[in-house]
């Protein structure tokens, strides 16, 4: 039977406090101007000890007989913690002042001497709780768990590809989806059907239902789809505002105002006459059932697919579809499929001996185990010996929590300040953790390691581990969303809260408990909140118990309702800032908020590392952000900022997300000559008008550590060439999106004497269309660049100008005459190549023998004048999917070349005659041909790649943020190119 021990208050995750406190502490003594000797022994001294406690508490110390001594330990930790920051906070608020007083000149050393005394006491304090379990003689740990192995940038997408392994595999295993896809699509007919899939807590549902929702045949006969996970408290009326946003056809201004009747009625105008899927996942409320159902058009061919572990819920629905645990050899298979690790030698006795009778075939154990033995292969434990005697879900949830490194175990606690069932970007995943100094530490060779790189690892483990998982993929076949594992959620989100680590805005005030000692621990742990998250509007906040925010490091918002917000969040903003001792603030997240309010005194925030503010459509930004000595993100990506000129001479900004408005050159130029962002690793977004050969040197000399670059500019031969020449100095570019656009200037509100005057004039598109186009930048010494996206008119490409290790290309807009397939073909790692609109103006394409060797996916979009696409036997041998959209003169005959293509899974034709399809149908038997309606002619009649591209990265934005993207001002032209 299993043992349910969620709700014990039992300390699973105390050992990610101490975790944080030791690289805390790291920090503290690289520091080198703020040690002196003897703080540097103290630190010496009391890291030893802390490793001691660590293994500890990852081997005993879960025990419900150690909750006093746990609380006694946090209390000692959070304590220093404060201590250091307060210390780094004054330390940098000295380091800031222009004018320093006589007096004042030996605060720094009165500062170093309250914090040695303090320490004094922290070693002391640990040494007691230490000798509390006896503890105080033993061998502390080693570094070694606390490093990675070594690995260099060049391996970042070999590292992905493992994840992406499992992609590729249930994509050959889809089969069983379509099973369920039939029913789902022919089950109820003409009428309004509803579906539940049924099965105990991790058993697969959720996973089934996404599957299904996200089937090509799936999207295309059902154009309105919503997928809506329903919390324990989550309102109906809440529900069905939920599917409104995502099924209405354009943004419902103010409908975050609807009462319960308007939104059913919204519900039934916008599902009027629509074939429409509604996925409500985890959903257990039979009282509310037909309430809701209510709300849907019945008399049309509407679909709703319910997972749910009630079978009383389950019983209400049309059909349903019931998950058993699996059979001894499903459970070989499946476990086979998620241990990635060489060093386990896997036979399938042992599985069926071991691992069958420890998972009893549920789903969710079987991956979690397979992502465990990972993690045990690494510290050379016996797999047999540490598996064989643990039977329950939560027994298996706490090993494969005891097993990650000791670093990616507090990144993994704050993925749970995330709504549940969220889809997060793993470009705010990264980015976060940073800011939260979640991603210091060493590799093994005791050098420091890049703490970018050292993210993507841990999420790497974390998905690997089974216990993170990827939702979306970007088109290079990387990660782009990703949560975690609704049940691990469930977990692991109510540990943290009791550790006083998170604290949730949202859920009601718990009961402390009967005894004295239970509530003395509830009121400490609010005392101690590090992570404050909001899902309802923070006007309800205590402001009479400001103990809440006077440690929080993390401030996360994700109630983004319009009209409501601004004002209250302010008031916290506001108490922030007023008080010393509420200044610890690392990071404050409002992406997708609407025109939150931020404080003139922001500057006073001298520890802010991030401040993300994507798709909060704000109009400007207080100057003072400029003055933040610390902040290394901001991001007023789909925003109406301007930035503060203050913010281009920031000595420790690393990546900025920029609008794409642009930016005055004699800035740049002024800044460049100052120091121009020297720590700068991401910049996306930059539009500039010119670039002088000033500027140009300004440039190569600032940003060279950038990884990723994204800029627009107007189209000309001299700017071109100009950027032509600088980006082949950007020598650790991974990423490039290089845009070049041209525009036609003409007024349509001239009067008819300027009409006149002009009609015997060329515009200046007509008189670009004469001067030849720039030079494509030779890149091919840029040995890490693996992403590259071109946008505009550049001189036909040749292979020799790109970098041999180039994996992802998109061009757009080039205009190219010569076929470019056989030079591109040469690009030997090439596996995603995408030729959007007006990319080529040719009419016939050639891959020849042995082209493209390692190609997996080809787009074509709006090739408007091909009519052939030949491709040679043994060439594209490994190509699985092709994507032809709007090529209206390219029959099928112009294809058949792809017949011999054995490795291609999927054609999928996007408005293409239905002729075309008909005739792939019958003639591609080995590959599964998809058609697909895109937007009517008329709507998709001149929509450019950057529209295109705007549709493809919106996918890294909630659905919050997207909706904002209507409130931007109609003058930010370039916001849709989306660099």
């Amino acid at each position: 039977m299993e043992r349910d021990r969620e709700s014990q208050p039992i300390y699973i995750v105390a050992d990610a406090v101490v975790v944080i406190m030791i690289e805390k502490l790291r920090k503290l003594k690289s520091a080198e101007e703020e040690m002196c000797p003897v703080l540097k022994s103290q630190v010496d001294k009391v890291i030893p000890k802390l490793k001691r406690v660590y293994e500890f508490l990852k081997y005993e110390g879960k025990k419900e007989s150690h909750i006093e001594w746990t609380d006694r330990l946090l209390r000692v930790l959070y304590e220093a913690e404060d201590n250091i920051d307060i210390f780094f906070r004054r330390m940098v608020h000295l380091e800031q002042a222009t004018i320093v007083p006589v007096l004042d000149v030996l605060e720094p050393l009165l500062w170093k001497g309250i914090l040695l005394r303090k320490m004094r006491l922290f070693l002391s304090n640990v040494t007691r709780v230490l000798e509390d379990q006896h503890l105080d003689s033993k061998g502390a740990g080693t570094d070694s768990r606390y490093s990675i192995p070594n690995e260099g940038r060049h391996q970042y997408y070999d590292r992905w590809r493992r994840v992406n392994a499992d992609q590729e595999d249930a994509a050959e295993k889809i089969g069983i989806f379509r099973d369920h896809r039939d029913k789902i699509i022919n089950n109820g007919g003409e009428w309004l059907h509803c579906c539940a899939v049924v099965g105990e807590k991790g058993s697969g549902k959720t996973y089934l239902a996404w599957r299904i929702y996200n089937l090509p045949e799936i999207k295309k006969h059902f154009p309105c789809r919503a997928w809506v996970h329903v919390s324990d408290d989550r309102a109906l009326k809440d529900i069905r505002y939920a599917v409104l946003k995502q099924i209405s056809k354009q943004v419902l201004r103010n409908s975050e105002h609807m009462d319960d009747e308007e939104v059913e009625q919204a519900l039934q105008k916008e599902l009027y006459d629509q074939n429409y899927l509604i996925v409500l996942d985890d959903y257990d409320h039979t009282d509310s059932w037909h309430a809701f159902m209510w709300s849907l058009p019945f008399y049309n061919k509407g679909r709703v697919l319910v997972t749910t572990r009630s079978l009383p819920m389950a019983d209400k629905a049309d059909s349903k579809i019931k998950l058993d645990n699996l059979g001894e050899e499903d459970t070989v298979k499946l476990f086979k499929e998620k241990v990635r690790s060489s060093k386990i030698n896997l036979q399938d006795k042992d599985i069926k001996k071991k691992i069958f009778p420890a998972s009893g075939g549920l789903p969710l154990k079987i991956v979690l185990l397979g992502g465990l033995l990972m993690n045990l292969s690494r510290e050379t434990k016996n797999w047999h010996d540490v598996i064989e005697r643990e039977q329950s879900l939560t027994d298996i949830l706490t090993l494969s929590y005891n097993y990650l490194r000791p670093g990616e175990k507090p990144c993994f606690l704050y993925l749970t300040l995330f709504p549940k069932a969220t889809p997060i970007p793993v470009r705010r995943i990264i980015r976060l953790w940073l800011g939260e100094e979640l991603l210091m530490g060493q590799r093994d060779d005791g050098l420091p390691m890049n703490p970018e790189d050292r993210g993507e690892k841990y999420l790497e483990d974390l998905i690997l581990s089974n216990m993170v998982e990827v939702v979306t993929w970007k088109p290079d076949g990387t990660p782009r969303t990703c949560q975690v594992v609704t049940p691990i959620y469930d977990m692991f989100r109510p540990q943290a809260v009791s550790l006083g680590l998170l604290h949730i805005h949202d859920q009601k005030p718990k009961d402390s408990g009967p005894t004295q000692a239970e509530s003395d621990r509830f009121k400490r742990r609010q005392s101690s909140v590090r992570w404050l998250t909001e899902y309802s509007n923070i006007k309800s906040f205590g402001w009479s118990d400001p103990y809440y925010i006077k440690r929080m490091r993390s401030f996360n918002s994700f109630y983004t309702r319009k009209g409501i917000l601004t004002r209250d969040l302010g008031k916290l903003l506001r108490a922030v800032t007023s008080h010393n001792s509420h200044r610890l603030l690392r990071v404050l997240d409002l992406e997708g908020v609407y025109k939150p309010y931020l404080p003139g005194t922001i500057e006073r925030l001298v520890l802010l590392k991030y401040l993300g503010l994507r798709s909060t459509v704000l109009d400007s930004l207080p100057n003072s952000v400029g003055d933040l000595p610390q902040l290394e993100t901001l991001d007023i990506k789909n925003t109406n900022i301007v930035l503060p000129v203050s913010l281009w001479k920031s000595k420790s900004l690393r990546h900025l997300y920029l609008n794409g408005f642009p930016v005055d050159p004699s800035i740049l130029n002024r800044c460049t000559s100052s120091g121009f962002l020297p720590d700068l690793r991401t910049l996306t977004g930059l539009y500039v008008s010119s670039i002088d050969d000033d500027l140009v040197n300004g440039l190569m000399k600032s940003l060279r550590h950038l990884t990723k670059l994204g800029i627009i500019s107007q189209w000309s031969y001299k700017l071109g060439n100009n950027i032509a020449r600088w980006v082949p100095m950007l020598t650790n570019l991974q990423s490039l999106k290089l845009g070049m656009i041209e525009k036609d200037k003409e007024s349509k509100t001239k009067t008819d004497k300027e009409k006149d005057k002009e009609s015997n004039t060329k515009t200046e598109k007509e008189k670009n269309k004469e001067s030849p186009p720039p030079s494509l930048p030779s890149m091919p010494e840029l040995r890490n660049l693996f992403d590259l996206y071109l946008r505009g008119r550049f001189q036909n490409v040749e292979a020799n100008q790109l970098p041999s290790c180039l994996k992802f290309l998109t061009l757009s807009k080039s205009e190219f005459s010569e076929d470019p397939m056989h030079n591109l073909g040469q690009l030997q790692q090439l596996r995603t190549l995408r030729l959007l609109a007006k990319s080529y103006v040719g009419t016939e394409m050639r891959c020849s023998k042995d082209a493209f060797p390692s190609l997996r996916v080809l787009k074509l979009w709006q090739l408007t004048e091909l009519t052939k696409l030949t491709v040679e036997p043994g060439s594209m041998h490994k190509l699985k999917e092709l994507e032809i959209r709007k090529c209206p003169n390219l029959p099928f005959e112009g294809i058949d070349s792809l017949k011999h293509l054995e490795s291609l899974e999927e054609l999928i034709l996007t408005n293409m005659p239905n002729e075309f399809f008909r005739d792939s149908e019958k003639k591609l038997e080995h590959c599964h041909v998809i058609e697909v309606q895109g937007p009517p002619e008329e709507h998709d009649e001149g929509k450019d790649a950057s529209e295109q591209m705007a549709e493809e990265d919106s996918e890294d934005e909630e659905p919050s943020s997207l909706s904002s993207r209507a409130d931007l001002r109609g003058d930010n032209t370039f916001a849709l190119f989306n660099l």
